[in-house]
């Protein structure tokens, strides 16, 4: 039985002329301005940014992912949810790029109606995807390849809301970026996740993930090693380490969830990432010296990752329980910023002092002169005084005689 939504979909069809494409030929600028039927799952669905009539998707085939832009919208995030890796045909224009408010460099696809969104077989609902399977020695191009891969792994760490990484059954560290609206699961939990095959030429990446719980059983018995202050040591990502060090200072980036702290280790910047402990640094204060025991990654810059060699600019500890962090000791009351402050308020104290006493001993010597001028003239006034009783007394003899 064909769906009411099929049937509409295929009527707007028809009104325009659309060739069937595949993501590769929109990549390579074959299909720009063209009205096209393209054919895939989608692996990631979140609301538009700069408009509420929007809804953004991301679309692969076995060619490529591509942004898509439509007016459908839905009425709560679990109707985004149950889009995710759903098989679909989507009718739309291909726009080279797109300029103004919502910028595009790469093409896109423009879905002008909800009835050109169709699911066009309820039984593909999350199609199942190869296995990962064995990566080394690949380089960033032959993972891309790849495309969309499913594995199986005990979670080791999550952080950023978004970010978990997990070791697979075969022992590899694999690091998972979520789609939109999917909460990371606990950290020692078993999953299977299935996402698009990605490298940041350290780690290998599965982006626009979707994980459901597996019943396999794994376990993960390791115990902490010293870390080692070595950024190019790179077989080490996935490692529980434990390294020791001072607080420096606090960070939060725009894209970050929650505050990171730098952690000085032997002269060293490590991030320190409080993963799914919400408020666990909060109440650490700078300069403190801390043991911390988590998960190590490396920081890699995102806009190199084309590249054969990593580009890693620094590295992470990614912590897994609030007991993974001990305060060893704590910093002396007398920091250099509050020492400044009693003495600024010791010399602001002694000034107004000074100016207190000059104000005073001012005062006292103009007291003093008036002092000095009202016993002056009262003496002149008592010798005036004693003058005059004299004259009238000689005056009176004189008179008498």
């Amino acid at each position: 039985m064909i769906s009411l939504a099929l049937i509409l979909g295929l009527t707007v069809a028809n009104l325009r002329s659309y060739q069937d494409a595949t993501i590769s030929q929109v990549l390579h600028e074959e299909c720009s301005n063209n009205y096209v039927r393209i054919r895939g799952i989608i692996v990631d669905a979140f609301p538009d940014e700069t408009s509420d009539q929007y809804t953004r998707l991301c679309l692969y085939d076995n060619s490529g992912l591509l942004d898509v832009a439509t007016r459908r919208t839905f009425a709560n995030s679990e109707s985004l949810l149950n889009l995710v890796n759903t098989s679909v045909d989507l009718y739309g224009q291909i726009l080279p790029q797109l300029k103004g408010v919502r910028q595009q460099k790469d093409p896109i696809l423009i879905v002008f109606t909800p009835e050109d969104l169709i699911t066009w077989d309820a039984r593909q609902k999350d199609p199942p995807a190869p296995p990962l399977g064995d990566t080394a020695g690949l380089g960033p191009t032959a993972v891309k390849r790849l495309g969309r891969r499913e594995t199986e792994g005990i979670v080791r760490a999550t952080w950023q809301g978004s970010w978990m990484l997990i070791k697979t059954v075969k022992g590899q560290i694999v690091k998972i970026h979520l789609a939109h609206g999917f909460n990371p699961p606990n950290i020692g939990q078993v999953v299977k996740v299935t996402g698009i095959a990605e490298t940041d030429t350290i780690d290998i990446q599965l982006s626009h993930s979707i994980w459901k719980p597996s019943d396999r059983v794994i376990r993960d018995d390791v115990k902490p090693v010293a870390w080692i202050p070595d950024v190019n040591a790179y077989s080490r990502s996935g490692d529980i380490v434990r390294a020791n060090g001072i607080v420096r200072y606090f960070r939060r980036a725009e894209s970050m969830v929650r505050n990171t702290l730098i952690l000085d280790v032997r002269g060293i910047p490590v991030e320190i990432d409080p993963g799914a402990c919400e408020g666990l640094l909060e109440d650490i204060p700078l300069g403190s010296e801390l043991e911390v025991t988590g998960c190590q990654t490396f920081i890699v810059k995102t806009e190199l990752s084309n590249l054969q060699y990593a580009a890693v600019r620094g590295c992470r500890i990614i912590v897994r329980t609030p007991d993974d962090i001990r305060v060893l000791v704590r910093p002396s009351w007398w920091t250099p910023l509050r020492l400044t402050v009693v003495i600024a308020v010791m010399l602001l104290v002694i000034v107004a002092i000074l100016i207190w006493n000059r104000s005073l001993q001012i005062l006292a010597n103009r007291k003093s002169r008036e002092l000095f001028k009202a016993q002056i003239t009262k003496a002149e006034s008592e010798l005036r005084l004693d003058e005059r009783t004299r004259l009238a007394a000689e005056l009176h003899d004189y008179t008498a005689q």
